[in-house]
């Protein structure tokens, strides 16, 4: 019996890889790197340094390397990390730098672009921007003790802490020689707080952002549609009312199950208040819902309630 030879179009072939969950990135090692700051031989007067660059195709992150003073004879690696974004913000002290960039998927990479730097950031601070670090502005959080913290800066001998509340009253007004203060008790509300650097002849300008503090846990949810033991055909759509909350934002769970709350078959959060589906089959179902706050606060469940799928 004659053997047939089977030839597939290249198309096939693509689609075949495709649906095997192979996928094939871009190669970048014939990509290159447009630096956009700093530029070569560049001289800095302030320690706050912006590394910025253009994104490359096909790249998933940058690997970002500082050495002191270059890296045929390093003294010091300042730094070594991958960046997902295109710009990266750093405090270095006074000094000669190289820095080198390279982008990066999974499988390939482009060459390191090297370029030199040097910082000589005069005494004075009033040209340096000091960089906050945590917590996040306009973060919210359920945590009543916080430690807040900033990057130092290199001719910095003290930093002023002041921390506001909502009705613009200024509750902690402190100078630090460390680059964070703890804070602790604090009640619900909004905040704001802010720092600025200081030496014996000039300071930097405050820095703020602001801080929400949320511990009261939302009310729970109350369920609308379908009613209790409804019938829906293939497509179901599911309703709730959200209690009136004046803390953090709030989102909701959605907790289906094919039987008495045992078995659960499927978890959707959304900061709607509805949610629809069509990939069960015909069968007997039951869901309920939990609330929770941006600030972690959860709250119980709502009532339960049984659907069927015809």
């Amino acid at each position: 019996m004659k053997k047939l030879l089977l030839i597939l179009p290249i198309f096939a072939l693509i689609y075949i890889t495709s649906a095997c969950g192979f996928i094939i990135e871009k190669d970048l090692k014939t990509k290159s790197i447009n630096i956009l700051s700093p530029s070569e031989n560049d001289t800095i007067a302030q320690n706050y340094i912006t590394f910025w660059w253009e994104d490359v195709e096909a790249a998933t992150s940058y690997n970002l390397q500082i050495v002191k003073p270059s890296f045929t004879n390093i003294t010091e690696l300042i730094l070594d990390t991958n960046v997902s974004d295109n710009k990266f913000f750093v405090n270095l002290p006074n000094g000669n730098y190289q820095w080198r960039i390279k982008a990066q998927n999974n499988n390939t990479s482009t060459q390191y672009y090297i370029r030199s730097l040097t910082v000589v950031s005069a005494d004075s601070l009033s040209t340096n921007t000091l960089i906050l670090k945590s917590p996040a502005d306009n973060s919210y959080t359920n945590n009543t003790n916080m430690v807040f913290k900033w990057y130092p800066l290199t001719n910095a001998t003290y930093y002023t802490f002041q921390l506001i509340d909502g009705t613009g009253t200024t509750l902690i007004n402190s100078n630090v020689n460390a680059d964070s203060i703890i804070v602790n008790s604090l009640l619900e509300g909004n905040y704001s707080w802010k720092v600025r650097a200081n030496n014996n002849s000039s300071s930097t300008a405050f820095i703020s952002r602001n801080l929400n503090i949320d511990y009261t846990a939302p009310l729970a949810s109350v369920l609308s549609f379908p009613l209790n033991a409804d019938s829906t055909n293939s497509t179901v759509n599911l309703s709730w009312t959200r209690s009136t909350d004046a803390g953090s934002p709030l989102s909701d769970s959605v907790f289906i199950y094919s039987d008495s709350l045992t078995t659960l078959i499927r978890t959707y959060t959304t900061s709607n208040t509805n949610y629809s589906f069509n990939d069960l089959t015909t069968g007997t179902y039951f869901w309920r819902i939990r609330t929770k706050d941006m600030a972690n606060n959860v709250s119980s469940f709502s009532n339960s309630r049984k659907f069927y799928i015809r």
